[in-house]
């Protein structure tokens, strides 16, 4: 059996009912995560080409925010 384990380092938190920095974060990023979700679905569903294109760069700019944010 392998020991080895690949983890990410903890970071303390002060647990409180309002919402921190850390929590304001993880929030816009599950929103950018779900916005370019249903982007790809309507990506899948265009019917014409001209829709397509209209919703590819919004796609594209969805995953660049979601990445972003990833890495504050």
């Amino acid at each position: 059996m392998n020991n080895n384990t690949v983890q990410n380092p903890k970071t303390e938190l002060v647990q409180t009912p309002e919402m921190n920095d850390c929590d304001y974060l993880n929030d816009v990023l599950s929103t950018e995560k779900c916005i370019s979700d249903n982007l790809s679905i309507a990506l899948n569903e265009a019917s014409n080409d001209n829709l397509f294109n209209e919703i590819l760069p919004m796609f594209n700019d969805s995953k660049k925010a979601a990445r972003e944010l990833f890495y504050l």
